[in-house]
């Protein structure tokens, strides 16, 4: 039998697998590029959002999008104390095979406890928990999914805000923002942040309440 008879053979035997298997997963990574501090006045603590290597993602799937650090000197017996204290951090999403990024920012608001060695928090994400864009041409969307407070001083203690990254196909395709400028500088105070969705401490774990739209196109 000739070479090309082989190959056609081959290819043969491949193409009901191949169709079976369907398309590629899409491969993307995402990163926190920034690093942001909440820190209330009158208290001897704060919170930090660090900033994270790219990390590889997959077809869909939820992901760490910002740890979450607490410092305070504060005893167990006389804590910190927040009260709706804002806070902001950013998540750049990465098309890898186009290299393309796009920079997206989330914030939200703590209020309780912290001492040393815990906390006792509760999260309200506020303004858009779902935000939207087009990179390689793929369009992709993140939502925020939870989150979860620290334990502790420190990064060994660290909590963590978690979002699925979603790739959608073209008839689930809403209006998509145009990227922010990779050099996006942050503060800490979430100015002009509406509507907010809910996270409600359970345990040391909070969740999302639905009904958060998603962002419109930012021109």
């Amino acid at each position: 039998m000739s070479v090309r008879g082989i190959a056609v053979g081959v290819l043969t035997l491949l193409a009901p697998a191949l169709v079976t298997a369907g398309p590629l997963p899409i491969s993307w990574s995402i990163r926190s590029p920034t690093n942001t501090v909440a820190m209330p006045d009158g208290v001897s603590g704060g919170f930090s959002f660090p900033n994270t290597v790219f990390e590889p993602g997959g077809w869909d799937g939820d992901v760490v999008v910002t740890p979450v650090t607490s410092y305070s000197l504060a005893k167990a017996s006389a804590p910190d104390r927040v009260s709706d204290l804002p806070y902001q951090f950013a998540v750049e999403l990465r098309d890898d095979a186009s290299g393309e990024t796009a920079l997206l920012t989330f914030g939200g608001e703590l209020s309780g406890t912290l001492w040393r060695t815990g906390n006792d928090l509760d999260n309200r994400f506020t303004g858009p928990t779902s935000r939207v864009t087009e990179l390689g041409g793929q369009t992709y969307q993140i939502e925020l999914t939870g989150f979860t407070a620290p334990t502790g001083y420190g990064d060994a203690a660290a909590g963590e805000i978690t979002a699925r990254v979603s790739v959608l196909s073209p008839s689930e395709t809403p209006v998509v923002e145009t990227p922010e400028p990779g050099t996006l500088a942050l503060g800490c105070v979430a100015a002009g942040m509406g509507g907010a969705a809910i996270v409600r401490r359970v345990g040391r774990r909070g969740r999302v309440e639905p009904g958060a739209p998603a962002q419109a196109a930012i021109r």
